[in-house]
């Protein structure tokens, strides 16, 4: 129809909500000149369509009503007594909302209005907290009266502006940040100066702290070559202590993934709240039960077992001898040096060498028994040849991934 034509000659972004939805049905019911050949291929691609949709998973959208029901206050809280009309809008004394548009975006287009720094402030506070452990106002969560005061007001301020008139560049703030001075400052300074300013408020040093549980992960599987980058998909079950959701109230188990879904980012681990992820959660993580805008960060003796015996950070350990091992044709020397740098970004001093080369000839000596060399990387292989230098080189490699260099930031 010429009404049809006159929609397909739009460019996609011109059609108003209602051309696209007409052009849509029209799609699918399927013009009545097609060809019987191109029909039947349309038909199949729409059941393909159909097949990945389904294996899709759904997502609660919302969409605003043409005309929104009339809200009022309830007395008392009771839905049968219904008071006074109201209307969405700010408290007066933040100003008011644009009233020619819905009202969740003239929230949030007041959100990010220039006119408005709260929002560009807490971010960026939020961003320099990830990179220095602590926020320049401190109490992230509570920029209000009972919060704390910002240790440098203008450098807030002037991030604030530059991320806003930037067009909320998040890189634009990250690069910001690591290339600045304060950030590039060593941590390697004497203890008097600790002892000065042991939060280092004044930022007269690098930051120093342990990565966050989730990043602890996925960077020994990184070092390792193990990581697997996919974007999307559903909930993944790493390896993890046997027993662990045993659960008199569920018969829920956890089943390991297999293949390339065991080795994906932290990001996409299931969440039970009532279960967590043990490593996880060892490492400071949030049960996500309640709201958590700081994780503390703790130090206990579990905290360098499970970097020695989780199963997941076995595995990486494995691996990364593997590589070690099979990618790496050059002396021992070079070698243990390229390991090190792999772990810890800096090259090893002539000590810390000394040392990786005293406990790979001991690791040679414990794993000589093929049969003992071939029961400590089964996890990787079914039949290494080379079982008893991978199981040696991955008691180097365990030592490695736990290197304060390795898991704190300096």
């Amino acid at each position: 129809t010429q009404e049809i034509e006159a929609l397909l000659k739009l460019a996609p972004e011109d059609r108003s909500v209602e051309q696209a939805r007409t052009v849509r049905d029209w799609y699918r019911r399927g013009p009545s000149e097609l060809g019987s050949a191109l029909s039947e291929e349309l038909t199949r691609l729409r059941k393909r369509r159909d097949e990945i949709e389904a294996m899709l998973p759904s997502v609660m959208v919302m969409e605003a009503v043409a005309s929104p029901r009339p809200s009022r206050v309830f007395v008392r809280g009771s839905f049968l007594t219904p008071g006074e009309p109201i209307e969405a809008d700010l408290p007066q004394m933040l100003g008011k909302l644009a009233k020619d548009e819905p009202a969740r975006l003239a929230l949030a287009r007041w959100l990010v209005s220039p006119a408005n720094p709260l929002a560009a402030r807490a971010h960026v506070n939020r961003t320099w907290e990830l990179f220095f452990g602590r926020g320049i106002v401190a109490t992230g969560q509570d920029f209000g009266l009972r919060g704390d005061a910002p240790s440098h007001p203008e450098l807030l301020d002037w991030l604030a502006v530059e991320f806003v008139e930037r067009g909320w560049d998040m890189k634009a703030l990250v690069e910001t940040i690591v290339t600045s001075a304060a950030y590039r400052r060593s941590s390697d300074v004497p203890r008097a100066e600790y002892e000065r300013d042991r939060h280092n408020i004044e930022l007269a040093r690098g930051a120093r702290m342990r990565m966050e549980a989730e990043m602890l992960r996925d960077n020994a599987l990184a070092i390792s070559g193990l990581l697997v980058e996919s974007l999307g998909g559903q909930s993944v079950f790493p390896p993890q202590p046997a027993g662990t959701w045993n659960s008199a109230y569920s018969g829920d188990d956890w089943r390991e993934s297999a293949g390339r879904d065991r080795h994906r980012r932290g990001l996409y681990t299931f969440a039970k709240r009532t279960a967590p992820y043990v490593t996880f959660q060892l490492f400071d993580a949030p049960s996500r039960e309640v709201s958590c805008s700081r994780r503390e960060r703790t130090n206990t003796p579990l905290k360098a077992l499970a970097l020695l015996d989780d199963p997941a950070f076995v595995e990486c350990a494995l691996a990364l001898a593997r590589r070690v091992v099979r990618e790496r044709t050059v002396s021992v020397a070079e070698r243990l040096a390229w390991a090190f740098r792999a772990c810890t970004a800096r090259a090893p001093q002539p000590r810390e060498l000394a040392r990786l080369l005293e406990l790979l000839g001991s690791a040679r000596g414990d794993f000589a028994d093929e049969s003992v060399a071939r029961e400590r990387v089964r996890v990787l292989e079914l039949d290494p040849p080379d079982a008893r230098e991978i199981a040696a080189w991955a008691s180097v490699t365990t030592v490695l991934l736990n290197l304060d260099d390795t898991v704190v930031r300096n």
